[in-house]
């Protein structure tokens, strides 16, 4: 049972912080911490971090990039958030994107320690480039794991994507129990094998405010990336569905008619 956290009437962010319930199950090759702070739109989202030695499976609408690891981008407090652009299909209604998958490394072979990942999703602007946030989130991972991992980000709320539109997602280590010394995490990449978006990086992670637009820049690589993608249907205008019924006893109506005059 995943534990979510709503911020009530008079609740400040830190107090909503400190009632954040995490649990710890391991099962199999998978560890999975339950922890999370939204700070988007002034509420507390609960999330979960699941780290696995194997790539997710990706089906359907999924969008992924899991090519052969050519190198990593480091994240840490004083260094830029890493991103990655990606393109949504044509589905009419648009997609919900649940969850978000990375591929960190680092040097010494464990990443150590409890760290707290900034993780944005954001719409794309190519002009600026720019990143606006949809989602500007804070989640804490307790445990240590190897390096080379697949870290997913699982939202309990869907984020809600328009169709053909250029969106990215970017992540930084805001805060460590261990110093840089210990290792510096880095999210693995590939050349460029993604069609449709490349790696970039924003501003320094602790140097801009939540849900602010940030100038990118945009790189020649992808990531190692996954994204959970469920596409959403096309209500049936009210209308419409009054209309059928009408127009299907019109046709029966003269049916009768035809069949009385013959």
């Amino acid at each position: 049972m995943r534990t979510r956290q709503r911020q009530t009437d008079g609740v400040t962010v830190a107090t909503a912080i400190d009632r954040i319930v995490r649990r710890v199950v391991i099962g199999g090759a998978a560890l999975v911490v339950t922890a999370g702070l939204a700070v988007s739109g002034g509420g507390v989202v609960a999330a979960t971090i699941s780290v696995d030695s194997l790539a997710p499976a990706v089906a359907g609408d999924d969008l992924a990039n899991l090519g052969a690891d050519s190198g990593g981008s480091m994240i840490w407090s004083d260094r830029p958030v890493v991103g990655q652009t990606f393109t949504t299909g044509s589905n009419p209604g648009g997609y919900e994107l649940s969850a978000l998958t990375v591929q960190v490394g680092d040097s010494d072979g464990t990443v150590t320690g409890w760290k707290d990942f900034r993780v944005r999703v954001n719409t794309i602007t190519v002009g600026g480039p720019t990143a606006t946030p949809l989602l500007d989130t804070v989640i804490r991972y307790e445990s240590d794991f190897a390096s080379n991992s697949f870290l997913t980000f699982n939202f309990d709320s869907p984020i809600a994507l328009a169709s053909d539109t250029l969106y990215g997602f970017d992540i930084g280590v805001s805060a460590s129990r261990t110093g840089w010394s210990d290792g510096i995490p880095s999210l693995r990449r590939t050349a460029s094998a993604y069609a449709g978006g490349q790696l970039y990086s924003g501003p320094k992670i602790n140097t801009f405010t939540t849900d602010s637009t940030t100038s990118i820049s945009l790189g020649s690589d992808d990531l190692v990336f996954a994204a959970a993608m469920a596409p959403v249907a096309v209500p049936e205008p009210a209308g419409l569905a009054l209309l059928v019924p009408v127009a299907a006893a019109a046709v029966a109506w003269a049916g009768r008619r035809r069949r009385v005059a013959g």
